[in-house]
């Protein structure tokens, strides 16, 4: 249904924008500007951006029959106007917050690298003592089994 309005309202902008509206360069007709509205506004009240007063607006266009009254048109431009800046306000409030977001992330990813870094020489040198300690006791056995037989009846 809303692919329907779509393209509907693709391919009348694109008859405006080659000119297919009889030469007339005029903007959008008051039908293309009441159907963009409520186009705009429904969707928007799909994604729950918009409340109560908003869904005003779509009553009001829907209700509007051909010839459209000055007041109401300059209401719908009013609560379009408004339908804006809310959902302005509430993607600059998103992209803010999402920056927050990435920024914590990163702090986060910089934080791990650190500890798997930390981590990894700590296990290198950890590595390197065993394997010091490994050629210790491997000498301190060899110089044990060389002792034992010059100790006479000694057993291990």
């Amino acid at each position: 249904m809303d692919s329907a309005k779509e393209a509907e309202r693709k391919a009348a902008a694109g008859e405006h924008e080659s000119g297919g509206n009889g030469g007339d360069d005029s903007l959008m007709t008051k039908a293309e500007l009441r159907n963009e509205m409520k186009s705009i506004i429904q969707r928007l009240l799909e994604m729950n951006l918009l409340g109560p007063r908003e869904m005003f607006a779509v009553e009001v266009a829907s209700g509007v029959a051909g010839s459209v009254d000055a007041n109401v048109t300059e209401h719908l431009v009013e609560m379009y106007k408004e339908v804006i800046r809310t959902v302005s306000n509430g993607k600059a409030e998103l992209e803010k917050s999402l920056h927050k977001f990435r920024m914590a992330a990163e702090v986060y990813r910089l934080e791990m690298e650190a500890r798997v870094r930390a981590k990894t020489e700590e296990l290198w040198a950890l590595n390197a003592k065993k394997a010091e300690l490994e050629l210790k006791v491997r000498f301190l056995e060899a110089e044990l089994i060389a002792a034992v037989p010059k100790m006479g009846n000694w057993r291990i």
